[in-house]
Parts: structure tokens; C-alpha cells; sequence
């Protein structure tokens, strides 16, 4: 018998500044499909303690991203958000690591 997950980390690739529709395609699947898809899967092997802990970016909060990213990138908040009432007590969480402007950079 399987163990119980505790916790789950997604990360999908980087951005796609691209036009091209395939890749639009392959892109929108990682970055969005993907999160559903493992939420779904991860329903019932989730502790109710545990977390689901997507990676995504921060190409969405200017428009000079491009179409996709941008969209993409705006709409998995709102996926992370439902999925969270709906998993409840499971945790999920977001991370939208973005370029910081330091003395070090």
C-alpha cells in the first residue's frame, strides 16, 4: 500500500515569449493543466495535514511579458485559490519567485 504524501512541490519550466501556437499549447498544459491535473491526483494521497506547492512567476503583472505568460501566469492565483477551499484541510500555496533589484544583482 502506498504511503500518505505530506508535501508536493510543482515547478514548472520558464516563461515562453513566443507566439507560436504549439508551444502556446505545451506551455498553457505545463503551467496550468498540470497544477489540475496533479491536484486531482493528489486529492485523496495528501495528508489533510500536507501542503500541494506550485511554482509559478510573475510575467503576469506587466504586460511586456507577452500574451501567454501573462495570462497564464495571471490565472493560476485564481486556480490556487479554488483548488484551496476545495482540498481544504490539505494546504496549497503558491510561489511567484520574480527578479529582485539588489546591490547583488
Amino acid at each position: 500500500m502506498p504511503r500518505p504524501i505530506d508535501h508536493l512541490l510543482l515547478s514548472s519550466g520558464g516563461p515562453s515569449y513566443s507566439l507560436d501556437f504549439n508551444e502556446a499549447r505545451r506551455k498553457a498544459e505545463a503551467n496550468l493543466w498540470l497544477p489540475l491535473q496533479v491536484a486531482r491526483s493528489a486529492k485523496d494521497k495528501v495528508r489533510p495535514c500536507g501542503t500541494l506547492l506550485f511554482v509559478g512567476g510573475t510575467g503576469g503583472r506587466r504586460p511586456g511579458a507577452g500574451p501567454l505568460i501573462s495570462a497564464v501566469t495571471a490565472a493560476l492565483p485564481a486556480l490556487t485559490k479554488s483548488l484551496a477551499l476545495e482540498l481544504a484541510p490539505v494546504r496549497v500555496n503558491l510561489i511567484a519567485p520574480g527578479f529582485v533589484d539588489t546591490p547583488l544583482s
